[in-house]
C-alpha cells in the first residue's frame, strides 16, 4: 500500500515493520485500523475496488452508502464520509 491517508482524513495505522494493521479482508473489501486526524478517534477504512462492482449496479451501491451515512443507532457502524480515490471506493 502506497498511501497511508485517504479522503484528507483518515489515516491508516501502521505496524513496526511499515506494514498496516489489516483487520478484515471478505472478498474484494479489505478494511484496515485508521485514525481520524481532525478528532484522534480510532476509526476503520474499507477499501472496495471500484473493478469488483459492475458499473451497472454502481449508481445504486452509491446510493445505497449515501442511506447508511443518514442511519443513527447504537446498533449500527456509523458511515463517516464515502468517496472514490483512484481505483477505490472507500
Amino acid at each position: 500500500m502506497e498511501r497511508t491517508t485517504f479522503l484528507k482524513n483518515y489515516r491508516i495505522r501502521l505496524q513496526y515493520d511499515g506494514t498496516p494493521y489489516e483487520t478484515l479482508s471478505a472478498g474484494p473489501a479489505t478494511s484496515y485500523e485508521a485514525v481520524d486526524e481532525r478528532t484522534g478517534e480510532p476509526v476503520s477504512v474499507t477499501l472496495i475496488p471500484a473493478a469488483s462492482i459492475d458499473p451497472a449496479e454502481r449508481e445504486g451501491f452509491e446510493e445505497h452508502i449515501s442511506s447508511a451515512q443518514k442511519l443513527r443507532h447504537a446498533n449500527i457502524a456509523k458511515v463517516l464520509d464515502f468517496g472514490r480515490e483512484g481505483d477505490d471506493y472507500v
